[in-house]
């Protein structure tokens, strides 16, 4: 190690020096001068930094925590759902009013029972739209997807139960006069049998396809999903029950309803389709 008069004078000067023992090429390396703002600095109480090539570790940048559903987001989903499914019945049992007081028909158990199946019909429709949004991604991104199947379940159960009362409250009806075999067994039904049978195999089916909601685990996704396609069977003979069965079905507002759904649909089935055959040329390409 050299040191010289300046050294001592300048003592940083004796940081900016180099060693030369078994480094070759030293002589070279000390004749060429490193100025003091290059050279490292040294810190009490620290290592001296060092221009080695040393294998750097890499630290692996953290991963943000996965997205959770806030728990109020989920109950304000929940209370919109049901206070939209009120409205739903409001709705119907004012329409089932109005057609009371036209035809003058002063059956309590009548009103409350056509009421109680317009509700179920248009959550039906309505559910079977929303199921159809979700899978061409329309009802998607805005709300958590655990709340937008929540909220498809809600719909389909709520109808569900509202076609169930549709059919019970025909127990106390005078005209009817229907047993709990007439509404458990199809085709067994002394008015119009045809086409309240085709309405009692409908409510069946969509037993099964919202209970299947819960047995998806058990079944396996491949046929959840066939089981999900019986819905359209069904929601087609529930059409047809309430257009041949139903004793309003000429009223403009019963039209209005029944063209109406079908139209919008037959519309969400068509995109379906389309998405789907787009994503099969997508994967393809791929």
């Amino acid at each position: 190690l050299s040191l010289d008069k300046g050294s001592f004078e300048n003592p940083m000067a004796i940081l900016n020096t180099r060693s030369t023992f078994h480094q070759p090429g030293a002589d070279r390396d000390a004749a060429t001068p490193v100025s003091p703002a290059a050279a490292p600095r040294k810190v009490a109480g620290t290592q001296p930094q060092t221009t080695s090539t040393a294998v750097s570790r890499t630290v692996a940048p953290k991963l943000a925590p996965a997205a959770t559903t806030p728990p109020i987001l989920a109950d304000i989903a929940w209370w919109i759902t049901g206070a939209l499914a009120v409205i739903v019945v409001m709705l119907a049992v004012s329409v089932a009013s109005l057609i009371r007081a036209a035809t003058g028909d002063l059956t309590m158990a009548w009103f409350i029972s056509r009421g109680a199946g317009i509700a179920s019909y248009l959550l039906i429709a309505g559910s079977m739209m929303y199921g159809l949004m979700i899978t061409t991604k329309t009802a998607t991104g805005a709300v958590p997807a655990p709340v937008t199947f929540s909220m498809h379940e809600f719909i389909s159960w709520l109808g569900l139960v509202l076609g169930l009362a549709h059919a019970v409250v025909l127990m106390w009806d005078g005209y009817i006069k229907y047993t709990p075999v007439n509404i458990l067994v199809p085709f067994n039904s002394e008015y119009r049998p045809v086409w309240v049978g085709i309405g009692q195999i409908a409510f069946y089916m969509c037993a099964i396809v919202v209970a299947s909601f819960y047995a998806k685990k058990l079944i396996g996704h491949k046929i959840w999903r066939l089981i999900h396609y019986v819905s359209f069977l069904s929601y087609l003979m529930v059409t047809v029950h309430s257009i041949q069965a139903g004793s309003d079905t000429n009223t403009s507002s019963m039209q209005i309803m029944y063209i109406g759904s079908l139209a919008v649909i037959l519309f969400l089935t068509i995109m379906r389709i389309l998405t789907a055959k787009t994503g099969k040329g997508k994967a393809q390409k791929t």
